[in-house]
């Protein structure tokens, strides 16, 4: 037991955070957190499902996996729903079958006013991200309003998966003189800006256009989505942004089986669309047919392991036998095996009615959230929430034996209450997986608001939770997404590499990574996307990292502007077409020897300039020398004590820089901030000694007789010059 003192808030201070700046049009901010009294875990008295055999295994939990189930109600017996008083505004409340919090987030009623029809204030769709990437915006639908964006539907809002001020959307469902284009739109939340990324009325004509329906999805790196004319029969095609390049089209249903209300959708991955039960390849060819036997609400997502996911309900099973019937049926879009997680055959009743899923945690993978309404979106409101599944929230570990937590009643009757449509919860997970959120008329009364359940993982900061939170200033390296060329290997993924890879440096040459001078594959980083001319190929680098322009110059990725010339792998210059802040999961700085590296195409340094400027400035003076030179001068310790060793791997921070780069770091940083003489007192020796173990360093590329005959001549010369230098005893 726990005594809670007055003081306890259920933070480490007491002090609430600052508020966010507010935006035109802003998102609602997240809820604050209050303080509150923990729920009491509750007893599990059942073994968990039996997966299906039929599927092919998705891989187990890696070994810093974190249950966001733990310590909630895994059995199957029924926990009948019990009246409960409606917290009020961003208060909480304790579900008292489930022991999960519940926070209230609106107040459509009491903070906007609004009365009947307009009384609804809930999330757009559960396949729809309500939050933005680091959860500081949410953007919730209130009905008679709509959106100030203005977009194709109320469903078709994308945020950006990486970078927290940016999302698109589709405008205009309808063709009309305010908008004349069929357009996606690129908007900052910051500046309230609006940026046409490209004008489909080539392809629509006169119609408008949309992203489809159930289910809308962008894929997971904001680069790649699935549209359609609103015409008849509907043409549909994918769009990716990175490269502005359209698919080919197609019409529906003409010389195929496709719906034409639909629109391909991608996946996680964006290798892959599907539409219907379809899966389809970038160019949007058939590549497999997934064992559904109707199309049903379902979400595209991926599994723990990154593969391609999407999950669905299923009142039958499929046309092959099995995968169904089950209120969650995962199916892997990369092979087209499928498994029932939460169906009869391992002990949950028929599916209910109204069942949703989110899966869009994309921080942490492999999670799933699904809201369920049952017998009161039939009028049978009394009955509601009175066994089990009926009128309750899943969170789901999608894993092979993973959990299938029960973490609270809704409370909500859909189409048996006043708001129909609108009073489905329609659950939406959030990035980090730690927070449910949901709509509810709250035991059929007259408005619907917006709650969230606070699951024992959320601390009130995603920082804190099992996903590490974006860094700035502190990741020296490259994107996971960036791309180099490995010897006799090809093209590969900056998170692929590994030490001793040959890596190409220039034209022609490939040298081994000696080292990783930052690694981490789990946090986030602000990069550079550098979108350059060259077959519209982008670049994500840290902005204090070099990369190299005319004259084989060095300079930081912050130097860089629109129309600036990069110097590419083949030794010719490629334009810079456009320049975004993104961010990314992981980051990677392989060092080769050379100090330089060839990614995406253009030639990049391994190192970072500690100032914005090519050159060190010493007490406002530009010195001679640059930041490629000083860096690769400097690193000839490291460079040696590899060689020496012949190290197969190497220890790093818990940041993910490597123990040979974080004094050296730290120590360069201390120099710069001291006064300019102290500066020069250290760099002038420093760079002799440092200069001579580069020419010592120089020795061991040569092959082993030249090389003693070279030291030979040196301690022949050395021997001379002593012996010249002698005083002569003059005799009388």
């Amino acid at each position: 037991y726990v005594v809670e003192l007055p003081a306890y808030t259920g933070q480490s201070s007491p002090e609430a955070p600052p508020p966010q700046e507010t935006p035109t049009n802003p998102p609602l901010p997240p809820p604050t957190p209050q303080p509150q009294n923990p729920p009491t875990p509750q007893p599990q008295t059942q073994t968990q499902p039996t997966p299906q055999p039929q599927s092919q295994p998705t891989p187990n939990p890696p070994s810093d996996y974190v249950d966001l189930c733990d310590g909630m109600v895994t059995d199957l017996g029924n926990r009948p729903m019990q009246p409960l008083a409606k917290p009020r505004y961003l208060e909480t409340v304790v579900d008292p079958q489930f022991g999960t919090t519940i926070r209230r987030i609106t107040d459509i009623v009491g903070q906007q006013g609004e009365t009947g029809d307009r009384a609804i204030l809930k999330p757009m769709y559960n396949t729809i991200q309500a939050w933005n990437a680091d959860e500081s915006y949410l953007i919730l639908y209130q009905r008679g309003r709509g959106h100030a964006l203005y977009p194709a539907d109320i469903e078709e809002i994308f945020w950006h998966f990486d970078n927290p001020d940016i999302l698109y959307y589709v405008n205009p469902y309808r063709r009309n003189a305010e908008n004349p284009g069929q357009r996606l739109i690129q908007y900052s939340v910051g500046t309230d800006t609006k940026t046409p990324l490209h004008d489909f009325s080539d392809i629509c004509q006169g119609s408008g256009m949309e992203s489809g329906n159930d289910v809308q999805a962008m894929s997971w790196d904001s680069d790649t989505i699935g549209l359609r004319c609103v015409n008849d029969p509907g043409i549909f095609f994918g769009y990716t942004i990175s490269t502005d390049t359209v698919t080919r089209t197609i019409t529906s249903g003409v010389g195929n089986p496709f719906t034409p209300w639909l629109a391909p959708q991608p996946t996680s991955s964006g290798n892959l669309f599907i539409i219907d039960d379809y899966v389809l390849d970038r160019n949007l060819n058939t590549v497999r047919t997934l064992n559904m036997a109707n199309l049903e609400h379902s979400n595209l997502a991926a599994f723990r392991n990154g593969t391609d996911a999407m999950f669905t309900v299923a009142f039958a099973e499929g046309p092959n036998g099995g995968c169904g019937p089950g209120a969650v049926i995962a199916h892997d879009l990369t092979d087209g095996t499928c498994r029932t997680i939460v169906g009869q055959e391992n002990g949950y009743p028929y599916p209910p009615s109204n069942i949703h899923h989110s899966a869009l945690s994309h921080l942490n993978p492999g999670w799933l959230a699904v809201s369920i309404i049952g017998v009161a979106n039939w009028g049978q409101t009394s009955n509601a929430g009175q066994e089990l599944l009926d009128n309750e929230l899943l969170l789901i570990d999608t894993s092979v034996g993973g959990n299938v937590c029960r973490i609270g009643h809704h409370r909500s009757f859909g189409r048996g209450g006043f708001a129909g449509y609108f009073g489905e919860p329609h659950v939406v997970i959030s990035p980090s997986g730690t927070r449910i959120l949901f709509g509810s008329d709250w035991e059929g009364g007259s408005s619907v608001d917006s709650y969230v359940v606070e699951l024992p993982a959320y601390t009130g900061d995603i920082s804190s939770s099992p996903i590490q939170s974006a860094e700035s200033g502190n990741a020296f390296c490259f994107s996971g997404n960036s791309e180099v060329e490995l010897q006799n290997r090809g093209t590969v993924k900056m998170s692929k590499l590994k030490l001793g890879d040959l890596v190409k440096v220039d034209i022609g040459v490939y040298e081994p990574i000696y080292s990783f001078g930052h690694r981490n594959d789990v946090a986030s980083a602000e990069f550079l996307q550098v979108l350059t001319a060259m077959s519209n190929v982008t670049l994500e680098v840290s902005p204090d990292h070099m990369l190299f322009v005319e004259k084989n110059r060095a300079i930081p990725a912050s130097m860089i502007r629109v129309g600036d010339a990069l110097l590419t792998g083949d030794g010719s210059l490629v334009v810079v077409k456009s320049i975004i802040t993104v961010i990314r999961v992981g980051y990677y700085a392989p060092f080769t020897k050379s100090g330089t590296i060839i990614v995406n195409g253009v030639k990049a340094s391994s190192y970072v300039a500690f100032q914005s400027s090519e050159f060190l400035h010493i007490g406002g003076f530009r010195s001679p020398f640059s930041f490629q030179w000083i860096a690769h001068t400097f690193q000839v310790v490291h460079r040696l004590g590899t060689k020496l060793t012949s190290a197969s791997s190497e220890a790093y921070t818990d940041n993910g820089i490597s123990k040979w780069v974080e004094l050296p770091h730290q120590g360069a940083q201390w120099i710069l901030n001291q006064n300019p003489l102290i500066i020069l007192m250290i760099l002038v020796p420093g760079t002799a000694i440092f200069t001579l173990l580069n020419a010592v360093e120089k020795l061991f590329e040569i092959p082993i007789p030249l090389s003693i005959a070279t030291l030979v001549l040196a301690v022949v010369i050395m021997r001379f010059c002593f012996k010249r230098s002698l005083p002569v005893k003059v005799t009388p």
